[in-house]
């Protein structure tokens, strides 16, 4: 459910400002009333790391008087933007399927980011300590004591020693 409109807009200028705005205003509603998964997507920022194509596809569907080149593109940007999605998605999953059974799914989005930055150095080593979590993650002394005391609640990581010798590994 492509529409020309978007491409219309471009071609046409009707407002003095805001016209390419508009126009992936308008794509993003129409493909969102065709699928919500659309919604979630910033059409803005997805043209916006292709700006030089999408010029180029305004352009050529301009001097070829089709507004399928136009269409192409951005249905190609699309799909880039789908499946590199896909694969972050992936490469979570492969993080939960190493975590305990039923955690992944109780984390919030900063602390699997967070589990994220830590799991090379986990790939070497058995333990860390918050120095050297500061230092990876670099993030502050507080928030990396709030994410390991989080995620220890939360039962991915356990803890051996106390206080400035604690450290903690990723349970199995």
């Amino acid at each position: 459910m492509m529409s020309v409109k978007p491409h219309e807009i471009e071609t046409i200028h009707p407002f003095e400002d805001g016209n390419g705005r508009m126009g992936r205003l308008w794509q993003t509603l129409l493909l969102a009333r065709w699928n919500a998964i659309f919604a979630w997507i910033p059409m803005e920022s997805v043209l916006q790391q292709n700006r030089q194509q999408y010029y180029q596809a305004i352009e050529h569907a301009r001097e070829a008087n089709d507004s399928g080149v136009f269409i192409e593109f951005t249905l190609s940007a699309l799909f880039d933007v789908i499946s590199a999605q896909e694969k972050q998605s992936l490469k979570d999953k492969k993080l939960a399927d190493k975590l305990p059974i039923n955690v992944a799914d109780k984390l919030t989005v900063a602390e699997v980011e967070f589990v994220k930055l830590l799991e090379p150095y986990f790939k070497e080593n058995k333990w860390i300590g918050n120095a050297k979590a500061r230092e990876i993650t670099n993030k502050a002394e507080g928030s990396v004591k709030r994410f390991l005391r989080n995620l220890t609640d939360k039962g991915v990581f356990e803890i051996r020693g106390e206080n400035k010798s604690r450290q903690y590994c990723l349970k199995k």
